[in-house]
C-alpha cells in the first residue's frame, strides 16, 4: 500500500540563515551575561572550583618557617678558676653562656629558627571533603548549564515571537490597504448605481476589521518586544534588531513548490 503525502513550502529567494543565527546568538550572549540568576550560578560554580582546588591542595606537602627569640633578665653568676671547666661545658651545650667572667643559665638571648615540612599520608577527613567538594562542583556546573540552555530557549522563542508579530503587521497592513481600495471602488460603483448599499456596508466592515486587527497587532508587537527585552534584562523599550531574512515582506519574491513523499507499507 502506498500513501502520498504532499507539502506546500514557501521559499524566500533571499534568505541569509548565517546572519539570522548571528543576530540571535548575540542576543543570547547578552541575555546570559545580564541575567542575575545566571551570574549567581556562575559565582557558585567558581566558588565550588576554588573549594575543590583547596581541598586537593591539602593532600600535598606543606612547608612552614618557624622561629623564636627569648631574652632572660637574670643576673650572671661570677666564676672563679675552679668553675671554668663547668662553665665551658654549659656554654658548649647551649644551656647557657659565659660573658665577662659571668655564667648565665639560661643564656640571656636565645634564638631558634628552622623549616618544617609536613606531608599527610592518609587523612579520611580530607578524602571525604574532596569528594563532597567534587560533587558540589559538578552540581553547580550542571545547574549553570541547564539554566543557560533554558534561558537560550526562552530568548529564542521570544525573538521569533517578536519577528512573527512584525511579519503579521506587514500582512495586515496590506490587507487594510486592499480593504480601503475596495471601499473606494464600491463607493464609485454606488455613485454610478452599479452596486447596492449592502456591498458598501460589507466594504466598510472589512475596513473596520482590518483597522482593529492592525491595532491588535501593534499591541502584540509592543508586548513581544517588552518581554524579549525583559529576558535580556535591559530597558523594555530598547530597540530590537530585526532579522530581515525571516520577516515577511511583500517586496520579496517567493516561490511555491510541491514536495511529495511516498511511503510504502
Amino acid at each position: 500500500m502506498f500513501t502520498k503525502i504532499g507539502m506546500v513550502v514557501l521559499f524566500g529567494l533571499s534568505i541569509s540563515r548565517l546572519t539570522a543565527q548571528t543576530i540571535l546568538d548575540n542576543y543570547i550572549q547578552i541575555g546570559t551575561n545580564n541575567n542575575l540568576q545566571a551570574l549567581q550560578l556562575k559565582a557558585d560554580y567558581n566558588k565550588a572550583i576554588e573549594a575543590l582546588t583547596e581541598a586537593k591542595r591539602m593532600y600535598g606537602p606543606t612547608v612552614d618557617a618557624v622561629g623564636s627569640y627569648t631574652h632572660t633578665f637574670r643576673d650572671g653568676i661570677p666564676l672563679d678558676g675552679a668553675a671554668l671547666g663547668i662553665a665551658d661545658l654549659i656554654n658548649n651545650s647551649n644551656m647557657g653562656s659565659v660573658k665577662n667572667g659571668k655564667l648565665y643559665v639560661p643564656a640571656p638571648n636565645m634564638y631558634n629558627a628552622g623549616i618544617q615540612l609536613t606531608q599527610p599520608v592518609f587523612t579520611p577527613e580530607l578524602k571525604y571533603k574532596t569528594k563532597m567538594n567534587l560533587a558540589t562542583c559538578e552540581a553547580a556546573e550542571a545547574s549553570l548549564k541547564d539554566f543557560k540552555v533554558a534561558l537560550a530557549a526562552d530568548i529564542s522563542n521570544a525573538y521569533y515571537g517578536y519577528l512573527y508579530s512584525v511579519s503579521l503587521k506587514v500582512i495586515i497592513l496590506e490587507a487594510e490597504q486592499l480593504a480601503q481600495k475596495n471601499l473606494r471602488s464600491t463607493e464609485k460603483l454606488i455613485a454610478n448605481q452599479k452596486a447596492t448599499k449592502d456591498a458598501l456596508y460589507k466594504a466598510k466592515t472589512n475596513v473596520a476589521d482590518a483597522k482593529k486587527q492592525l491595532n491588535d497587532v501593534n499591541n502584540l508587537i509592543k508586548k513581544s518586544a517588552q518581554y524579549f527585552n525583559f529576558l535580556l534584562n535591559r530597558n523594555l523599550n530598547e530597540q530590537i534588531e530585526v532579522d530581515e531574512s525571516i520577516v515577511f515582506s511583500n517586496k520579496k519574491k517567493y516561490s511555491v513548490s510541491f514536495i511529495s513523499d511516498t511511503d510504502a507499507n
